[in-house]
């Protein structure tokens, strides 16, 4: 298997961050809290075109200076996004965030689904399942540390 650094697969020759906006996948950060935001923050910064949604707005709303688009729901923050990233606290608020009313698998299959949050085995086979159903590919990828690490890109 060949794995290429992020870096590298949004890069364009110019190096202007319109520019890399513009060659790189839309991804929907969903949980923008003490881990999430400096992620996110991380990605928008890099040249990615970043949408998020948090439940606590002003966590979201900080965002927008990086150069995140902030969003009312998660369905609006993945329309149009190959990649959802979940990074919130726990089992429950992860499938509400995919799967209420106004929840990111609302708009269709084909989205990768990056689940970040540490939600524990039998929340992870209950939402690969719920991903499986809804046509969405999922990639567990649980993170682990604090807020100086995110911040830092590490």
């Amino acid at each position: 298997m060949t794995t290429t650094h992020p870096e590298a697969q949004h890069k364009t020759s110019t190096g202007s961050d319109r520019d890399n906006r513009a060659a790189s996948p839309v991804v929907a950060f969903v949980g923008t809290g003490r881990m999430g935001g400096p992620m996110a923050a991380n990605l928008a910064r890099g040249g990615f075109d970043v949408r998020v949604w948090n439940r606590t707005v002003s966590r979201a709303q900080a965002l927008a200076a990086d150069g995140a688009v902030v969003t009312a729901s998660p369905a609006e923050a993945v329309r149009g996004a190959a990649i959802v990233i979940t990074m919130l606290a726990d089992g429950p608020a992860t499938e509400q965030a995919a799967t209420g009313p106004d929840g990111f698998l609302t708009a269709g299959p084909g989205v990768i689904w990056v689940q970040m949050g540490t939600v524990g085995i039998e929340w992870t086979a209950r939402l690969a399942g719920i991903a499986a159903m809804r046509g969405a590919v999922f990639v567990d990828a649980p993170v682990s540390g604090s807020e100086g690490p995110a911040r830092a890109g590490r």
